[in-house]
């Protein structure tokens, strides 16, 4: 189903006190009408106020569009736009993909408790010569091995703890830009 900006909402650190924000919206352009509808992923990422911890994330609440059967799928597939490196001293490049097979609990002020997420990590060029070409589609292919468990950010190392990656029962998934400290 085509992307809708009403499933996303934002989770960055000014949850903790940083000011890093994000925001989804979508490609809509004469000029480009075979790009109309792409999902733009946008924002700014503080690197200061937490000691380098920044982080900035787009999540939704909706189970993936597809049911991700380890025995159907290898993988995933994600397909960027070479980005533009925005203003600021550094340009983003480290960015998690996250699938939620658990249901976060619900604190009794209305917040949800951390829980364990699966992550693949992927990196974005980092130099301007490997920038250059804007128009050019960088694809990240991920096998299921490459989604790694962690908690609030950091490696779940017992396996008894973080259990079975069962992708096929992802209930939130988000994308984030982050600082990795």
């Amino acid at each position: 189903r085509p992307w809708r900006t009403s499933d996303f909402k934002s989770i960055d650190d000014r949850v903790r006190g940083g000011s890093s924000q994000s925001y989804t919206s979508l490609y809509q352009s004469s000029d480009h009408p075979d790009r109309n509808g792409e999902l733009i992923f946008s924002g700014f990422l503080d690197t200061t106020t937490l000691g380098g911890a920044g982080f900035a994330s787009q999540s939704t609440s909706d189970a993936f569009p597809i049911k991700l059967e380890k025995k159907v799928y290898r993988g995933l597939r994600l397909v960027v736009r070479n980005p533009d490196p925005g203003g600021g001293k550094n340009p983003v490049t480290s960015f998690v993909l996250e699938l939620k097979t658990v249901k976060p609990a619900t604190r009794p002020d209305g917040r949800r408790e951390s829980t364990i997420v699966w992550e693949w990590k992927f990196d974005l060029p980092r130099s301007s010569a490997q920038r250059r070409h804007l128009e050019d589609l960088l694809v990240y292919e991920s096998t299921w091995n490459d989604f790694k468990p962690k908690y609030r950010g950091r490696p779940v190392e017992d396996p008894d703890v973080a259990g079975e990656f069962r992708p096929q029962d992802t209930l939130e998934w988000s994308f984030m830009a982050r600082s990795n400290f």
